[in-house]
């Protein structure tokens, strides 16, 4: 990490656990005691009360990517108007300004704050170019948008029209995209709804080259309307996974007219666009749900494990609302439920609150499946971050067996969007209120997990970004050490931390005497240590090198 500099604007974050000794916990080094709470940049005179997260990724160099919608408005839970941005933020959470001046980027749209775009997708490119798509009514009827954006914040003038796609996705008028995918050659695709007033919803595939045009080598002119075997093609398609060789899954929701029948399935298809017959039924599998039951692609994706297993996250309620769940399919990667995961293939994890607005997100680390969510709603409501092992057990190591991983901060926090940066850090996001209620605004708020022992405070890597206390106000001796070391110049509530070469944290100790402390490192092994001083509410960090005799 190259900054330490908070960007919490003096809030008051207090995170309450409900276990003392979880092996994860927030990261100290990360924002303001974990919590990173993005300011708002200028709305035209007026600064912007609204920035609701919808989404956030990691980026090839872990750096924390969000987008969303702006309005001048309070308007929480994804209520649309004004403008949408992108955000990007340092590995440390501190607002990255080489991305278009500010870290923040505006994509304007339209006079007077005129929702004319809705944009819903975010997808940061193995170059670290970002893909930003959704879909464009600036002229009626509505087509499918996508935005390339350069690693500094400026359009890509080498995709479509100075960095923008408009496009149709089938015959009929109306077109809007629901989900964004990306194969190893560069080449987009899209998987959209096109209807008209009055006709029935049909899914699409699309693609287009890596430079924008439409790939005409892809389906008909560059649009794909499988025939999945169903009665019609009225299919509304919900989630993409692109696959290592470029084959890609999908998701969706055909919907029989007469009788009335909803049916939810995974198809595959090869890297051209081919259904693969070999993959389940004729290429698809038909999610088995119970009678009264209704399945909900909301925020939520598919994992595959390095097994080729394949996890599709969604949510059902069971028939009523008080049996909702977030619901996880696991099938081998031949399309066949594995049935001895949770009940048939089917886990239910019960307790998470979703639906339109409140979501929830998963993601695979190391083969385990992590699930996080809000757990309630309204003020105060807390989330869960829990992981599950390959089988479908909880797995125990992550978290206390009696109870599950939440917090809370006196704010309006929607927590729902997972990513992990290198060394297993856990990345948490949403948005959230100030904890000052009186002036209320939405703000991106994003979280950092690490296991227990890992933390690495910031160091000085010579470029003078990292802020250290001048050595006239803090002294340490002796230096070498033998047992006691001495402290002196920092305040009350002074964390010591110790790190071996290796960086693992060997010794921490809290400094309680103002202004002067003492640390027995006695049962240290002899060798060189970095020890790190932080001050309680603070993020000014004492690097400083030491010898144990």
């Amino acid at each position: 990490m190259k900054s330490i500099v908070s960007l919490c604007l003096g809030l008051s974050l207090t995170s309450t656990f409900i276990h003392a000794q979880e092996p994860y916990i927030l990261d100290p080094y990360f924002g303001n005691n974990g919590v990173t709470i993005s300011s708002n940049p200028p709305w035209g005179n007026n600064q912007y009360r609204s920035y609701n997260v919808k989404n956030m990724t990691i980026a090839p160099d872990n750096k924390i990517v969000l987008a969303g919608n702006q309005s001048p408005n309070f308007a929480p839970h994804f209520i649309s108007g004004g403008n949408y941005a992108i955000t990007r933020l340092n590995v440390d959470g501190t607002l990255d300004s080489s991305f278009a001046g500010t870290g923040h980027k505006v994509f304007q749209s339209g006079a007077n704050g005129a929702p004319i775009l809705e944009l819903n997708h975010l997808i940061v490119l193995p170059d670290n170019k970002i893909l930003y798509a959704g879909t464009s009514t600036s002229t009626f009827p509505s087509k499918m948008v996508v935005y390339k954006v350069n690693v500094d914040g400026s359009f890509d003038a080498t995709f479509g029209s100075n960095g923008q796609v408009v496009f149709s996705s089938g015959p009929l008028s109306w077109h809007s995209l629901d989900a964004l995918g990306v194969q190893s050659s560069g080449k987009v695709l899209l998987l959209g709804k096109n209807f008209d007033n009055n006709a029935p919803t049909v899914g699409s595939i699309s693609r287009l080259n890596a430079n924008g045009s439409t790939d005409n080598s892809f389906g008909n002119n560059g649009v794909l309307i499988p025939n999945l075997g169903f009665s019609d093609n009225h299919v509304t398609y919900s989630m993409i996974k692109v696959l290592s060789d470029n084959s890609f899954l999908v998701t969706g929701t055909h919907v029989q007219q007469s009788p009335a029948v909803r049916q939810n399935f995974v198809a595959k298809f090869d890297a051209n666009g081919v259904l693969q017959t070999s993959f389940g039924n004729n290429g698809k599998v038909i999610l088995p749900i119970a009678s009264g039951e209704r399945l909900y692609f909301y925020n939520n994706d598919i994992e595959v494990a390095s097994d080729g297993a394949i996890y599709i996250n969604c949510s059902t309620n069971g028939g009523g609302a008080n049996n909702e769940s977030v619901l996880v399919y696991k099938l081998s990667n031949s399309g066949i439920l594995i049935n001895n995961y949770g009940q048939n293939g089917r886990l239910s994890l019960p307790g998470f609150h979703f639906d339109s607005w409140y979501f929830y997100d998963a993601q695979l680390q190391d083969d385990k499946l992590l699930v996080a969510g809000m757990i309630d709603t309204g003020l105060n409501a807390a989330y869960r971050l829990q992981r599950f092992n390959a089988d479908g057990t909880e797995d125990l190591t992550f978290v206390n067996p009696l109870s599950h991983t939440t917090a809370t901060r006196n704010a309006l926090d929607h927590s729902f969007y997972l990513g992990l940066q290198s060394n297993n850090k856990i990345m948490l996001g949403g948005y959230g209120k100030r904890d000052n209620k009186a002036g209320d605004s939405i703000f991106p708020v994003v979280m950092r997990f690490l296991e227990r022992g890992t933390e690495q405070p910031p160091v000085d890597t010579g470029t003078s970004v990292v802020n250290v206390r001048d050595q006239s106000q803090v002294k340490i001796f002796p230096n070498p050490v033998n047992n006691l070391i001495y402290i002196q110049g920092v305040k009350s509530n002074t964390e010591a931390r110790f790190y071996d070469l290796s960086g693992k944290l060997v010794l921490s100790a809290l400094i309680s005497d103002k202004n002067f402390g003492t640390v027995d490192c006695g049962s240290l092994p002899a060798g060189i240590y970095g020890l790190y001083l932080k001050e309680a509410n603070s993020k000014i960090i004492y690097a400083h090198k030491l010898l144990k005799q």
